[in-house]
C-alpha cells in the first residue's frame, strides 16, 4: 500500500476544498455576513493541512493498490468533511452537527438537520451546494475509475473515456477520471444554471439549484421549495435531476464523439424505472 500516494491524494483533496471555500467567503464578505472570518479560517486550515500532507509525501511514489484506493475514498468521505465543517461549526452549529451537514453534502445525501439553518445565509447555501457539486463529481469519478470493472460487476461495461492503467494502480485512474469528467460536468452545470435563469429563477437561486441539481443533491434555496418558483423552473429541474442520475460514463464518451462497442442497457432501464415510479406516484 503506497502511503506516499495516499498523502498526495489527501493533499489534493484538501487543496480543492480550500480553494472552493474561497467562493462562499467572498459571498460572506460582500454580503456583510459575520461568517466571513469562519470561511477565512477554514480556507487557511485546509490549505495548511494540504501543504503538510504534501510535504509528508515527498519521496518515492509507489502505486496505490486497491486497499490504498479505499483509504483515499474513506478520507474523502470521512476526513475531508471535518475540514468542510469548520465554517458551520464556527456559526450556530455544534461541531458534531456541522460535521453531519458536511458529510451529508459531500455524499450528496441532501439531508440537513434544519432546513431553516441551511438556507439562513447566502454563504452557507453556496457552501452546501458547492460541497454537493464536488461530492457528485467525486462519486462518478470513484465509480468509473475503481468500481466499474468486470472484476467487480462480472460483466462487460462501457469503457470510461480515460486510461485506467494496470489493475494494480488506482490513484492515477482516479485522477484521470476527475480530469475526464470535470469539463462535461461543468458544462452541464452551466447549462442548468442558464436554463433555470431563463425559466425565471433568481440568479443566485439558479446557481444553488444548478450546483446541487447536477449532483442529484436536491438542495433548494427557498423554504417553499419549487412551489416558490414559476412552473417552468420545475420543468427545468426535472430534466436536470433526470440527467444527474444518468450513466455519466456514456455521457462523457458521447461528448468526446466516441462510438459504443458495448450495448448500453443501463440508460434504457433507468428511463423505464423513472416512468414506472412516476406513474406509481402520480
Amino acid at each position: 500500500m503506497g502511503l506516499t500516494s495516499i498523502l498526495r491524494g489527501l493533499s489534493a483533496m484538501l487543496l480543492v476544498l480550500g480553494a472552493a471555500m474561497i467562493a462562499p467567503m467572498l459571498v460572506a464578505i460582500t454580503g456583510g455576513e459575520d461568517s466571513a472570518g469562519a470561511y477565512l479560517f477554514g480556507v487557511t486550515v485546509s490549505l495548511m493541512a494540504a501543504g503538510g500532507a504534501y510535504v509528508a509525501s515527498i519521496g518515492k511514489r509507489p502505486p496505490t493498490d486497491f486497499r490504498g484506493a479505499l483509504i483515499i475514498i474513506l478520507l474523502w468521505w470521512a476526513l475531508v468533511p471535518a475540514f468542510a465543517a469548520i465554517p458551520f461549526a464556527m456559526g450556530s452549529l455544534s461541531y458534531g452537527d456541522a460535521y453531519f451537514e458536511a458529510v451529508s453534502a459531500i455524499t450528496t445525501t441532501g439531508g440537513w438537520l434544519s432546513n431553516s439553518e441551511a438556507i439562513a445565509s447566502p454563504a452557507g447555501m453556496l457552501w452546501r451546494a458547492l460541497l454537493q457539486w464536488l461530492g457528485g463529481l467525486a462519486s462518478i469519478s470513484i465509480a468509473a475509475a475503481i468500481f466499474i470493472r468486470p472484476a467487480f460487476i462480472g460483466i462487460d461495461t462501457l469503457l470510461p473515456p480515460f486510461s485506467r492503467g494496470d489493475d494494480a494502480s488506482y490513484l492515477r485512474p482516479l485522477r484521470n477520471a476527475v480530469k475526464a469528467f470535470a469539463s462535461v460536468y461543468a458544462v452541464a452545470t452551466l447549462f442548468a444554471l442558464f436554463s433555470l435563469a431563463i425559466a425565471g429563477a433568481p440568479a443566485f437561486d439558479a446557481v444553488i439549484m444548478a450546483l446541487s441539481g447536477v449532483a442529484s443533491g436536491g438542495f433548494l434555496p427557498n423554504a417553499d421549495g419549487l412551489g416558490a418558483y414559476a412552473p417552468a423552473v420545475t420543468g427545468v429541474m426535472f430534466f436536470v435531476l433526470v440527467f444527474s442520475g444518468a450513466n455519466f460514463v456514456l455521457i462523457a464518451r458521447l461528448a468526446r464523439g466516441a462510438r459504443e462497442r458495448v450495448r448500453d442497457v443501463e440508460t434504457g432501464a433507468y428511463l423505464i424505472i423513472l416512468v414506472v415510479v412516476g406513474v406509481m406516484f402520480w
